[in-house]
């Protein structure tokens, strides 16, 4: 299983949800995206995974207060990373 392509997968439904005004909607795939990019931390350690489950929970922290516009930015940030590391 590909954790860091599904992670990205989850923070785009992220992002696309945050994009909408919807903070609460954006926590569900958030969550999803930090489960998938903590395994894949688990199975191979990225210095760019650790900063994208930073921002994850920044999102998910934001989405919680209803800050969509604060927890996209974090999502955004976070799937730059997951992209790095998927890359490499």
């Amino acid at each position: 299983m590909d954790h860091v392509a599904d992670a990205i997968r989850h923070t785009k439904e992220a992002i696309a949800e945050g994009k909408k005004g919807h903070a609460k909607e954006l926590v569900t795939p958030a969550d999803l995206a930090k489960q998938h990019a903590m395994e894949a931390e688990k199975v191979e350690p990225s210095e760019h995974v650790k900063q994208a489950l930073a921002h994850l929970d920044a999102a998910l922290a934001e989405g919680r207060k209803d800050d969509a516009a604060a927890a996209t930015k974090h999502a955004e940030q976070a799937l730059e990373h997951l992209e790095m590391a998927e890359k490499k």
